[in-house]
């Protein structure tokens, strides 16, 4: 698997649009610098495309790579998560403290 193609697949589902497409040289699969892209907007797609591209090694199976990948989004998700979890406590707070 070449690293084009994983990135196709994430992409794909992504989102519908291309987003993380924009992120990413379409030859190589590679994240593009925000000064090379046509949109820098979406961080969460360079994100994912640059944790992605960081831990893709070309010597390891599809079945490695694929793995991998899932390994990774699943540890940015519980990360996700904590900040969620912290920004909701903290609201909670605050909004009682108004009350």
């Amino acid at each position: 698997m070449k690293l084009i193609d994983l990135m196709l697949i994430v992409s794909d589902a992504y989102d519908v649009d291309g987003t993380l497409n924009l992120c990413i040289d379409m030859e190589t699969g590679m994240p593009l610098d925000r000064k090379d892209r046509e949109d820098a907007g979406d961080t969460l797609a360079e994100f994912v495309a640059v944790e992605i591209a960081e831990t893709f090694d070309p010597e390891e199976s599809d079945l490695a790579q694929l793995s991998e990948a899932s390994r990774v989004i699943e540890t940015a998700k519980h990360q996700l998560q904590a900040v969620e979890m912290a920004i909701d406590t903290e609201w909670g707070e605050v909004n009682r403290a108004r009350s």
